[in-house]
């Protein structure tokens, strides 16, 4: 994190804000991190806030929380520990919706949520819970390679946004979900010569998914 960062490059590091901030204009974005203290089950609850100019830039990152902003301090050279690489949890559970099922044409916004989407959400959100069991949902947009890459990051990003808003909405807790947008970058399917672009889209069909990966906690 840095100062002059735009929104979108928020949202890629941190995701959606965890609080309600409102609507057009918000100037002040914040979030709640829950950081272990060592191994066993204790941990130190932070709040974080990243605040933007009238550019709409961030000009000042603030944590909320006693040690929290020790935490930011490296550790003195002769002090440090060896520290030892943790294998990335493997998801417990991965679903993936395509986004055509999901939302109408081109569409990114509750709004454009298609009833039958809204059925595949209710019944994924049902699975998850609140159950404590459960210790993230990470959400992945994903878009076929047609349009600027900067649009299909953007549209990716959005519609991930959307679908977590919407299970959060359906109970699961607004602190265990992460957003991401992954653009065109990894396609399911590689489609070359197609006798129209009507074809071609049907073609990369696979390509305009939402994943949603479920962790567990051990």
């Amino acid at each position: 994190m840095r100062t002059g960062m735009g929104k979108d490059q928020v949202r890629e590091l941190l995701g959606f804000p965890h609080f309600s901030e409102g609507l057009g204009g918000v100037r002040e974005w914040n979030y709640i991190f829950h950081f272990r203290k060592g191994a066993g089950p204790e941990y130190l609850t932070c709040q974080y806030m990243v605040r933007f100019n009238a550019d709409v830039l961030t000009n000042g990152m603030y944590w909320k929380g006693p040690g929290c902003a020790d935490l930011l301090r490296p550790l003195p050279a002769a002090a440090a520990p060896a520290v030892a690489v943790a294998p990335v949890a493997a998801p417990t559970a991965r679903t993936t919706l395509g986004a055509d099922g999901l939302f109408r044409f081109d569409g990114r916004t509750l709004a454009d949520l298609l009833p039958e989407g809204r059925r595949k959400l209710d019944a994924l959100a049902a699975g998850i819970g609140s159950g404590a069991s459960v210790e993230a949902v990470r959400v992945t947009g994903h878009t076929d390679r047609l349009g600027s890459d900067a649009y299909n990051q953007a549209l990716s990003l959005a519609r991930a946004g959307t679908v977590r808003d919407y299970l959060v909405q359906a109970g699961v807790p607004a602190r265990k979900v992460q957003v991401q947008g992954r653009g065109a970058s990894e396609p399911k399917v590689q489609c070359a010569r197609q006798a129209s672009r009507t074809a071609l889209i049907d073609c990369l069909a696979p390509n305009r998914r939402v994943e949603i990966e479920v962790f567990a906690g051990r």
